[in-house]
């Protein structure tokens, strides 16, 4: 089915009692703008697992304005990834879609498995308002920043894992929303899971270490799968391997260390330009010594009774019987 067409239930129809529609695994990678339709009941939407083309929602922002009372949007490996730019453009091709389809009741949208490298500005969640589960999971983040005013009020759940992420540092939205203490008691503490991300256990991840094994004590499931986390490389070296929870001593560089890399890389580029410089030289003189040897073959020599001469364009040879000849005719 690659392309979902014009009123795909039916027109003029209104299915009161539908509250979910899976499409899932259908290879679709075009949506027209009217299919959906008689849907206002419906509460969950899957489109997983399919190659939908970035520029068909780029061109019908109002697609799922008919939901209006959806609560969980399925979208996990959901888009074409032909291109770098396929991805660079799914968000705010997003972002535009939930701002016109007037996704206000939405509290759980799954975003997994589609290349994101990057949230293109901390506001890109503020249209959904009651957004309270969100998944990220298995996408190319590095980091993450969010607008906490209009956000994390109700986000109780952040699936980062298995992204690009090295560090939570101090101060960043993840460790502030991490430490925030819940202001009512029918709200929740953020929970977020960050199991298989590449950590460089070093200082700068230290207060995230911290605050880790602080709170393993008193709420252990506020970070999921935190035993499973693990240090890609880090500083000192023998933390390269070990469980975060079980890290005790981190190092930064320090400035004088890579000063000293710095010179060294400097010394180490002018004793090769000194080498080759050496090499060339020996070269050109190999190549003048014999040059030199050449032009002394090539000049009047004689070998073994035999004259070579040059004059001119000739050459004229002299042999032993010649000589015996002309000695003789003196004599005389």
């Amino acid at each position: 089915m690659p392309i979902l067409p014009k009123n795909i239930f039916g027109q003029g129809r209104n299915f009161t009692k539908l509250k979910e529609i899976d499409l899932s695994l259908n290879e679709i990678e075009e949506v027209h703008g009217k299919t959906f339709h008689g849907v206002s009941t419906v509460e969950i939407l899957i489109l997983s697992q399919n190659k939908i083309d970035v520029s068909s929602i780029l061109g019908h922002p109002r697609l799922l304005s008919s939901f209006r009372n959806l609560l969980s949007l399925h979208l996990d490996s959901a888009f074409a990834q032909e291109s770098s730019s396929s991805s660079e453009h799914l968000l705010p091709a997003l972002i535009e879609l939930f701002d016109q389809s007037n996704l206000t009741l939405l509290n759980k949208l799954h975003l997994g498995g589609n290349a994101i490298e990057r949230i293109p500005n901390e506001n890109t969640f503020c249209s959904l308002p009651s957004l309270q589960q969100l998944y990220l999971g298995d996408n190319r983040l590095t980091d993450l920043f969010l607008n906490t005013s209009c956000v994390s009020r109700g986000l109780y759940y952040i699936d980062l894992s298995s992204n690009r992420i090295k560090v939570v540092r101090s101060p960043s939205f993840l460790l502030d929303a991490l430490k925030k203490v819940p202001r009512s008691s029918d709200s929740s503490a953020l929970r977020i899971d960050l199991h298989d991300n590449p950590f460089v256990c070093d200082c700068n991840l230290q207060p995230f270490i911290d605050w880790l094994i602080e709170v393993e004590r008193t709420d252990s499931d506020r970070v999921r799968y935190h035993e499973d986390m693990r240090c890609s490389t880090g500083l000192p070296h023998n933390n390269t391997g070990r469980m975060l929870m079980s890290v005790q001593v981190t190092t930064c560089p320090s400035p004088l260390s890579a000063e000293a890399n710095d010179v060294m890389n400097a010394v180490s580029k002018g004793l090769l330009g000194v080498i080759t410089f050496g090499l060339l030289a020996i070269l050109l003189a190999l190549l003048l010594w014999k040059g030199k040897g050449l032009r002394y073959l090539l000049g009047p020599s004689q070998i073994g009774g035999t004259s070579l001469l040059s004059g001119g364009s000739g050459v004229k040879y002299t042999t032993v019987e010649d000589e015996e000849a002309s000695a003789e005719v003196a004599h005389v």
